[in-house]
């Protein structure tokens, strides 16, 4: 009996310790390669220039027509708007949505409004499980669709995730979102 249960802890305390680090890659599983689309979504929050260049880069690749800055920075909003290569591009911004779950709501209906079908949405990659959950909850049954790409932010390894302190607190606070998250909405 003692030589089964200790296998048990063995077995859970192996669990915890490949959870541990695989967080980073269950994390970011969800984002995918980019497809084309209508809009380019660069959603607000930290993470630094990297979600504003990737959406620059998407945008500017021609793989969408349109841009939309989620709380972008006044220079963001300015560059986006000179950037050599965009200007067959049509840029707008929200300053409204104050969480991902708004941000996800708001664009939904700025989708409807504009009669805009599909949406590339550009975040970190640690923040891509809670989007995937938030936007498929909000854009059910609504016949609009969004792809998530990550930004490539320097700050970030998927399976080294706690060796950068910028990483580790990300990951921490995206682990305690997403739990609200499933347990809010």
């Amino acid at each position: 009996m003692r030589s089964f249960q200790s296998r048990i802890l063995r077995g859970l305390l192996l669990a915890l310790v490949l959870g541990f680090f695989a967080l980073g890659p269950i994390l970011s599983f969800p984002a995918g390669p980019p497809v084309t689309a209508e809009l380019v979504v660069v959603l607000g929050g930290g993470g630094g220039p990297a979600r504003f260049a990737m959406g620059l880069e998407l945008a500017g690749s021609g793989i969408a027509p349109k841009l939309l800055l989620i709380h972008p920075e006044p220079d963001q909003l300015k560059m986006a708007k000179e950037a050599p290569g965009l200007d067959r591009v049509s840029v707008f911004s929200d300053d409204f949505s104050v969480n991902s779950w708004d941000e996800a709501v708001s664009t939904r209906a700025w989708m409807e409004a504009r009669g805009v079908k599909r949406v590339l949405v550009v975040s970190d990659p640690p923040h891509m499980l809670r989007l995937s959950y938030a936007w498929s909850r909000v854009f059910a049954g609504s016949g609009l669709s969004f792809s998530l790409v990550s930004s490539r932010p320097p700050w970030w390894s998927a399976w080294r995730w706690w060796a950068n302190e910028y990483s580790r607190h990300f990951v921490g606070n995206e682990v305690l979102k997403l739990a609200y998250y499933i347990w809010h909405y």
